[in-house]
């Protein structure tokens, strides 16, 4: 069975634009370290997702756990009024998949989900837990 996963990244709507609201640690997003709160989206694997809603580039990203997403956004310095474009390949995956995938120990399970191992890690877990609480109120 193909489980369907996102990368870790909450979007907000801007005007007719995507922008990244929040990042949750572990996920591949936050672990590339390139992707920062206020980027556009501006395609994912070569398709235009400019003027596209959250729930579009939402469903764009989503993908079967384990395979890749090219995402290109677009950030403009605010010091410097400089924009640059960059793209990114990550990981569709829980940060359980993820923590696996970079060759992390990983304890637990259940229904509940699961935590990393070692020192730290509880806080992140329960960062986790609050935002996937928020998105099922927000239905994002």
């Amino acid at each position: 069975t193909v489980k369907p996963a996102g990368v870790g990244i909450y979007f907000q709507e801007d005007g007719d634009q995507a922008r990244v609201n929040h990042l949750i640690r572990g996920a591949s997003a936050e672990r590339s370290g390139l992707i920062r709160q206020g980027d556009l989206v501006v395609s994912i694997d070569g398709r235009d997702m400019q003027s596209k809603g959250v729930d579009e580039i939402r469903n764009a990203i989503v993908g079967a756990e384990g395979s890749v997403v090219s995402i290109a956004f677009m950030r403009t310095d605010l010091s410097t009024g400089v924009v640059s474009q960059f793209s990114v390949d990550l990981v569709r995956g829980s940060p359980d998949h993820i923590a696996a995938v970079y060759g992390e120990t990983v304890q637990g399970g259940g229904p509940e989900g699961s935590a990393f191992s070692g020192a730290g890690r509880d806080a992140e877990v329960e960062q986790l837990r609050e935002a996937l609480a928020r998105s099922e109120q927000l239905r994002l």
